[in-house]
């Protein structure tokens, strides 16, 4: 399999079976993280017909290739715009990886 294949196939792993938090986003949109074994996903759902702009409490690196469009993630990582209905899914940079007490 190729790198990207295993990549998509960890985060689908994730996506499943991860420990599920909720990170605090205004309405009309939903952000939430899975994570497991100190790997960590974080996807961002725009619910609404309108564009929508969320400044992010850490920094993300998007996941390329993931089958949903609709976002695009500012250079510096804590700006993402999300088309009307837009999907973003994204990984903590290593500086923020989720980490468990």
């Amino acid at each position: 399999a190729t790198c990207r294949a295993r990549l998509i196939n960890c985060c689908m792993a994730l996506l499943r079976t991860g420990e599920l938090r909720f990170i605090d986003a205004p309405e009309p949109l939903l952000h939430l993280e899975r994570h497991a074994q100190g790997d960590a996903l974080q996807a961002v759902f725009n619910l609404s017909g309108q564009p929508q702009m969320l400044a992010l409490p850490t920094t993300l690196a998007g996941l390329d290739g993931h089958p949903c469009a609709g976002a695009t993630l500012a250079a510096d990582g804590r700006t993402l715009q999300l088309s009307p209905w837009g999907v973003f899914f994204g990984r903590p940079t290593p500086t923020h990886a989720h980490t468990t007490a």
